[in-house]
């Protein structure tokens, strides 16, 4: 593939000729920004500064807490300033020992920049990190793969403003498990496996997810912002911790993954989509909440719901194979997108045998399944 190179005075610009994946590096008077985005998404990392993940914006609405450089005083009346780094962007972080390592500076390496996907490796050489970003054409998401060499854990940290304002529209929607395992004094114990929806406030929620995702939407804007995990790593040792901190501006919420010690490897993702309000399920194939009118249901009624679904990757020609009990639902959406949840009313024949049952579902890709899965939203069959 043909790669124009383009070099003045401010910036390094590199991008294919035909549209998708573009890359541009801006040379500053003491940093440099790396600039990649595709038709979703923007993001931009400052390697002298931790190889913080400063923006990330879907469709140009600010979905991270804005990374922002102050200089303050080193004594009050003093003209010696010192510079100061806010907590907000993506960080790494190493517990105990390094903790947020915003302060030190990465090395890089561009990997691979074509039309379809830009790879951008960072390098920490004195706390032992190497951490890749990638980003694909027609998707919202942002892998981060990172390698440690230390014996402590690693905290995958983002902040998150979605929509560039903190307020009472913000939700948290985090899938937990079943447990009674106290992991610190502050964890919530869930009876059963649920998805948690509330405000967040100046308060640490610690879980143990259920499932590999978790994620902040403004109602107003319908707008979501959030982490997936890859499936791998739910093995009852991660901890899934929000928490909502006092910043300068504004509030940010941090979306944290708490990994333990053995893990060395680590591959995530933020994730960006637009149209729902409330959500049941994410990963980076699909998007889904299903709502049923209600809960409960007589032996043999239908049960009527609405379904949103969306993607975080253009896809075409999907198959969803809804499953109720043994009573199954099909549909075809011809494109899945990002930027569109496509709403569909509809019902699923009645159960006759009295119980709790949940939705399942597959996902369908060239009459292939890429994906199975249940929500965590129950309903209950009664006697008539």
């Amino acid at each position: 593939m043909r790669i124009i190179i383009f070099l003045s005075l401010f910036s390094l610009q590199l991008f294919p000729q035909n549209s998708g994946c573009k890359l541009e590096i801006y040379k500053e008077k003491n940093y440099e920004r790396i600039n990649a985005k595709n038709n979703y998404i923007e993001i931009e990392i400052l390697p002298e500064y931790g190889g913080v993940i400063s923006k990330y914006n879907f469709k140009n609405e600010g979905i991270l807490f804005p990374f922002k450089i102050y200089k303050e005083e080193v004594y009050p009346g003093s003209p010696v300033f010192i510079e100061r780094t806010n907590l907000a962007g993506y960080t790494d972080w190493i517990w105990p020992g390094g903790g947020n390592l915003r302060k030190g500076k990465y090395d890089y390496k561009i990997n691979e920049c074509g039309r379809e996907k830009i790879s951008i490796s960072l390098f920490n050489k004195k706390d032992g990190i190497e951490r890749e970003v990638v980003l694909y054409n027609n998707s919202s998401l942002l892998e981060i793969k990172v390698k440690k060499e230390s014996g402590n854990s690693f905290w995958f940290h983002p902040v998150f403003l979605i929509g560039g304002e903190f307020d009472e529209n913000d939700l948290l929607f985090i899938p937990v498990a079943k447990s009674d395992k106290r992991i610190r004094n502050l964890t919530d114990i869930s009876e059963k496996e649920e998805i948690k929806s509330f405000h967040p406030v100046e308060n640490n929620y610690f879980h143990s997810p259920s499932q590999g995702w978790f994620c902040i939407i403004d109602k107003k804007k319908k707008l979501v912002g959030g982490v997936l995990i890859e499936k791998v790593h739910i093995d009852g040792n991660i901890v899934f911790y929000s928490w909502n901190g006092n910043f300068i501006e504004k509030n940010g919420i941090t979306l944290e993954v708490i990994f333990p010690e053995k893990t060395n490897q680590i591959k995530a993702y933020l994730v960006a989509l637009n149209g729902f309000e409330n959500i049941s399920y994410i990963s980076p194939n699909i998007a889904v909440d299903l709502e049923p009118v209600k809960d409960k249901y007589k032996r043999g009624e239908d049960i009527y719901f609405t379904l949103n679904i969306s993607s975080p990757k253009l896809m075409e020609r999907i198959k969803v194979e809804l499953m109720l009990g043994d009573n199954k639902k099909d549909f075809l959406f011809e494109k899945l997108s990002p930027e569109n949840c496509i709403s569909v009313r509809d019902k699923i024949k009645g159960i006759e045998k009295e119980g709790r049952y949940k939705f399942y579902f597959k996902i369908f890709k060239d009459n292939e399944l890429i994906e199975d899965f249940f929500i965590l939203n129950e309903i209950e069959i009664c006697k008539n």
